[in-house]
């Protein structure tokens, strides 16, 4: 899978980051409010991990606003936007590679087992807003992208013929689709028997 940049995240508006906080507090929240009754849940590993690591991503955003410019002498080294940047698009690749798509999964089964479903679908919603504002997302539009054209260059160079070829030729021939035959519709009369013992 190709890795995400941190140009997207780079340049995130003020909007963007106070949305992202407050997703935050919202998970905040719902940790906080269920903890005693889900702590031991297989669900409940998956949102501390998520509020977490949502946590230091921010955390490092704020960082990087905070951090001296590029090629400035900072307090300190790893203080430099640079080192910022590197450290949140290493955190990021990690987010993107392994994570999100487990946590995701971890909240649809929540939402399946419908007891707590409306948690399950407020996590979900909460996962996929953070993919989408990270630009997590943009990784799996472009796969998602070449895959469509692939199956497209495919379709349009007569790939499809090969795959529906059978359907077409045996319908055109008047055999039913595929070769099987046609359907002969046979009537079927079923009877029972009456309190007296005669068959309808």
């Amino acid at each position: 899978m190709s890795s995400i940049s941190t140009t997207t995240t780079l340049q995130l508006s003020a909007t963007t980051i106070d949305e992202l906080q407050g997703l935050s507090e919202m998970l905040q929240r719902i940790f906080v409010r269920n903890k005693n009754q889900h702590r031991r849940s297989h669900w409940w590993k998956a949102l501390k991990g998520f509020k977490r690591d949502l946590g230091l991503v921010l955390a490092e955003l704020a960082a990087l606003h905070t951090a001296g410019p590029i090629g400035s002498i900072a307090a300190t080294p790893s203080a430099s936007k640079s080192a910022v940047a590197r450290r949140l698009q290493a955190r990021l690749r990690v987010l993107s590679e392994d994570k999100m798509h487990g946590w995701y999964m971890t909240f649809t089964q929540l939402v399946a087992a419908g007891q707590f479903a409306a948690v399950g679908l407020v996590l979900m919603a909460a996962v996929a807003r953070v993919a989408k504002l990270l630009g997590v997302t943009d990784v799996y539009e472009e796969i998602a992208s070449a895959d469509m054209r692939a199956v497209l260059d495919r379709f349009s160079a007569g790939g499809a013929v090969g795959a529906f070829g059978g359907l077409k030729a045996g319908h055109e021939e008047g055999e039913g689709y595929g070769g099987y035959g046609g359907d002969e519709g046979e009537v079927v009369e079923r009877g029972w028997e009456s309190d007296d013992g005669e068959v309808a």
